[in-house]
């Protein structure tokens, strides 16, 4: 952590706040929370609470998690109403979180995470005013095209004037990747990657009869699923071991959108398993040698990391991908896992999966 973001004496009372559903909802929370342990073990004189965006815990917005003081602010919970209002609320995110702020005096260093646009602006005139030190935790920059309503969509239009208008404005930031440093370059900046990553890896003993893959997440085209599957179809066994390939996420509408002319029925090797609970998603990646995708080589993807690939390997599962970004330098360190090719042939993932099994019996 840069001494530069947080030095002067008087800031020591830190609250962190944001689009995370704190203690453990998404893997934003699990950052924060990862984030919060440094400040700690710079100075035990840090005190760092939390106002996440999660629901109330049983109509009470206050709770302690791992030492930590923390209150909901229920920004994200889903609102009932016209389905038309809802691009307009989401545009607004933020507006309790700002006046719960407000009444918070003992707080003189806030970070916020992933902020909206407007939520943005409102803290950063709270800030010149009141003399807090704020600090921008960025973590991502979204395809305009992926959002909802593509890239002219009221989505498309907040993340444009948060990125490109009101995040420049920030003197103090925490990024998540090189790209995203560079990008703020004349700021005050300090690159965080992932933290909430398994130090010591479980080594895959392949003995069973299956060799289990798994692909968790929305099924867009930006991962390229159909290529991959294609591809460890084709393969079908390795060094004896029948290739099964888990899709935990999309319904088969969506899988068969997604991955092209796969015919289902004459693969049974592919187990599409549909929305699964946290509890069933543990329980695959607890079984799957390896997990897999392909991320465009767009900004999106160079901003920041894939959610999918993170959560593999918080599971110690192995992750197969491509070389985009600074994920795949994270995941050069990472045991068993594999950069490949956008167009990887069969003969070349079978050489490295071969390897692997091979030092791993």
């Amino acid at each position: 952590m840069s001494k530069n973001i947080i030095s002067d004496k008087n800031t020591k009372k830190i609250l962190y706040t944001g689009s995370f559903k704190f203690p453990n909802k998404d893997a934003a929370a699990l950052r924060v929370h990862a984030i919060a342990k440094i400040f700690l073990s710079l100075d035990n004189n840090y005190d760092v609470s939390f106002a996440g965006w999660e629901s109330f815990s049983q109509n009470n917005p206050y709770y302690e998690y791992d030492g930590f003081k923390c209150y909901s602010q229920s920004e994200l919970s889903p609102h009932k109403g016209f389905k038309l209002f809802k691009p307009i609320r989401s545009f607004f995110r933020g507006s309790k979180t700002f006046k719960w702020t407000l009444k918070q005096e003992k707080f003189s260093t806030i970070i916020l995470y992933n902020p909206p646009a407007f939520f943005s602006i409102l803290m950063l005139f709270y800030s010149k005013i009141s003399q807090k030190n704020l600090i921008l935790d960025c973590t991502e920059w979204y395809e305009y095209k992926h959002l909802p309503g593509g890239r002219y969509g009221l989505a498309a239009l907040e993340v444009f004037i948060r990125m490109r208008v009101v995040y420049p404005f920030f003197k103090n930031i925490i990024c998540i990747s090189r790209f995203l440093d560079h990008y703020f370059k004349n700021k005050n900046t300090v690159i965080i990657p992932p933290l909430h990553l398994k130090t010591e890896k479980p080594t895959p003993k392949l003995l069973d009869k299956d060799l289990n893959f798994i692909y968790a997440g929305s099924a867009g085209k930006k991962d390229q699923l159909a290529y991959l599957i294609k591809t460890l179809l084709s393969i079908n066994t390795i060094k004896g071991h029948k290739i099964k390939i888990h899709i935990a996420g999309p319904d088969k509408f969506n899988f068969s959108t997604a991955t092209e002319d796969i015919n289902l029925e004459s693969h049974n090797q592919v187990i599409l398993h549909g929305l699964v609970s946290k509890v069933k998603l543990e329980e695959l990646y607890s079984q799957a040698h390896f997990s897999f995708f392909l991320r465009e080589n767009k900004r999106y993807a160079l901003a920041g990391y894939p959610t999918k690939g993170i959560e593999s390997l918080s599971h110690g599962t192995p992750v197969i991908t491509n070389n985009i970004g600074d994920f795949g330098q994270l995941l050069s360190e990472q045991p068993n896992s594999i950069l490949i090719d956008d167009n990887v042939s069969k003969e070349n993932l079978k050489l490295k999966l071969e390897k692997i099994i091979q030092g791993n019996n």
